[in-house]
């Protein structure tokens, strides 16, 4: 290198990128004059032999202390930039450090050409994924941000890919018995795993105990990635061991095809861990496919969730709320009233709930529009609890709103804001609530209850956990799932079933909400043969806007 272009160029640039941060580690190859400089920390690092090298010798130096199983993708992917296939250079990796110790690595940088379209200059960083802000500490991989910007290039450049989601279930159990430094040497060795099999593609830890494989589909089909699966579940279940103990593993995992580069990748990305948690509740072994049809690409559908985002980002455009009453029966008298999410698109139209709610608790953006939910109802009930103190409305709770750590401090502050007792708030957990640590969701019941709110469970009784839900957490209502009512006078069994969870709930001091009561027959049977505090459904009023509820109201209270 001439010093009239070292000083232009190199002693800044070189400065910038080796002070870049704790565990990036900088190179420059300039190919002109057939050099390669490491920064002094990189050397450190790897135990290269000097600062200062020949590009072919720099080159050979590096390989040999890749992993051999990642060496081959490692030299295609090298040989695809050289070959000018691609200017981007982003490629993961286990690399042999200074102490003879394999951690994982990625390679990012980019070429640069010259007139003729020839290498000029390589220049970037090796990340080191155990010490950089952007990767897990835990396991060594690279975080969602990594994921996501994978994805947008994949996107960009129009390659089809597969996100591979793979969680572990009830992994806390595996922390409450051998401690938390086990736990944490347990995901670094399924991490290992994982990325021993990803073959062409890229592995990434979100949150919780997830990990998503990111795959080429021009490299593997569905067939190929279910196999991978039941690799890891048949590993991680039959053939762990950790210091010495067997520790057996479960887990689920779903999958989406991506190729349309119209829709969001955040989309994608929320549409996968979807897919995952179908296949958690169902408890399925094999990969769930997202809505199961590949073939047609959930083209519409995936259109359809990526102008719900839009709405989201763009002020909650498209959102409104309906309310539904919530009728005593003691008194016969309106009680309360349960807040409902609704949506319609400038696209998609009026898009039944059903089809998105449960898809967009997953999205981050869901916080942000769970807060506006809040806000909105309790602005909405405020004449109503002027107009009688006792009034309460219901709101929903994802409980991915739970996990965030600042959902208890924004609740009280909106709750402020609104001028809005908490004795009047009754907050809905769906039976999804399952899907919580219990110590941790008992701790959130705790608090909820500490501020006078009220805590009810919805779809009671859909799933064996809710009566460990009703026995073990401090809840004040349970809420009796329509469903319960299809065939209720016909079927022994239904009636059998309710009248034990009343019962029970009774006898705990739960108040008892039947939902689905669709005409006066429903309610009489049910209001003789079972414990119930409350009723709710379309015989008394179908989900109405806050103007029609009051007219309704008038209406109701007049009769």
């Amino acid at each position: 290198m001439d010093k009239e272009k070292k000083s232009r160029y190199f002693d800044e640039v070189f400065d910038i990128l080796s002070n870049a941060g704790i565990g990036r580690y900088s190179y420059w190859a300039d190919y002109e004059s057939d050099e390669v400089y490491w920064s002094k920390d990189a050397v450190d690092f790897l135990g290269l032999p000097s600062q200062t090298m020949k590009t072919e010798e720099a080159l050979e130096a590096y390989k040999e202390r890749i992993h051999p199983e990642d060496l081959p993708l490692f030299e295609r992917s090298t040989r695809a930039m050289f070959l000018g296939a691609t200017d981007q250079f982003d490629v993961a990796y286990r690399i042999r450090t200074a102490d003879g110790d394999y951690v994982t690595c990625s390679t990012v940088g980019r070429m640069i050409r010259n007139e003729q379209e020839e290498p000029d200059f390589f220049t970037g960083s090796i990340l080191n994924h155990e010490q950089n802000d952007i990767i897990d500490p835990t396991t060594g991989l690279r975080t969602r941000k990594g994921l996501l910007n994978q994805m947008k290039h994949e996107k960009e450049a129009g390659h089809p890919y597969f996100l591979m989601t793979v969680g572990i279930r009830n992994f806390y159990t595996i922390n409450n018995t051998y401690g938390y430094v086990i736990g944490n040497k347990v995901l670094h060795r399924v991490a290992e795993y994982a990325m021993s099999i990803r073959g062409e593609g890229d592995v990434y830890r979100t949150e919780g105990t997830k990990f998503i494989f990111c795959l080429d589909a021009r490299e593997n089909g569905v067939g190929r990635i279910q196999q991978m699966f039941r690799a890891m579940r048949n590993y991680l279940k039959n053939d762990l061991i950790m210091e010495g103990r067997k520790i057996s593993l479960d887990i689920c995992g779903g999958l989406i095809y991506a190729n349309d580069p119209s829709v969001d990748v955040n989309t994608v990305y929320v549409c996968a861990l979807f897919a995952l948690s179908k296949a958690k509740a169902e408890y399925r072994k094999e990969l769930c496919i997202f809505n199961n049809e590949l073939i047609n690409q959930n083209k519409r559908f995936l259109d359809t969730l990526d102008e719900i985002r839009e709405s989201v980002v763009e002020e909650y455009k498209g959102f409104y709320l309906y309310y539904q009453p919530i009728i005593a029966a003691d008194t016969g008298k309106l009680c309360a009233m349960e807040a409902l999410l609704r949506w319609k698109g400038e696209r998609a139209g009026n898009v039944p709930p059903s089809e998105f709610i449960e898809w967009l608790e997953k999205d981050p953006l869901f916080y942000d529009l769970g807060n506006w939910i809040i806000r909105q109802a309790l602005t909405d009930a405020k004449p109503l609890i002027e107009e009688n103190p006792n009034f309460v409305v219901n709101i929903n709770i994802a409980y991915t709103q739970l996990q965030r750590e600042d959902f208890n401090e924004d609740l009280m502050r909106i709750l402020e804001e609104c001028g809005v007792k908490p004795q009047n708030v009754r907050l809905e957990l769906t039976e999804r609530c399952k899907l919580l640590d219990p110590d941790f969701l008992k701790q959130e019941m705790k608090f909820i209850k500490e501020q006078h709110m009220q805590v009810s469970l919805d779809d009671f009784a859909t799933g064996y956990s809710a009566m460990n839900l009703l026995f073990d957490m401090p809840v004040d209502q349970i809420k009796i799932d329509r469903t319960f009512l299809i065939n209720i006078q016909q079927e022994k069994s239904l009636q059998m079933l309710l009248k034990g969870i009343t019962d029970c709930a009774r006898e705990l001091s739960v108040r008892v909400c039947v939902e689905g009561v669709e005409d006066l027959e429903t309610l009489h049977y049910v209001r003789e043969k079972f414990y119930c505090t409350s009723f709710q459904g379309y015989y008394f009023s179908k989900p109405v806007d806050i103007h029609r509820f009051m007219e309704w109201k008038k209406h109701f209270e007049a009769v």
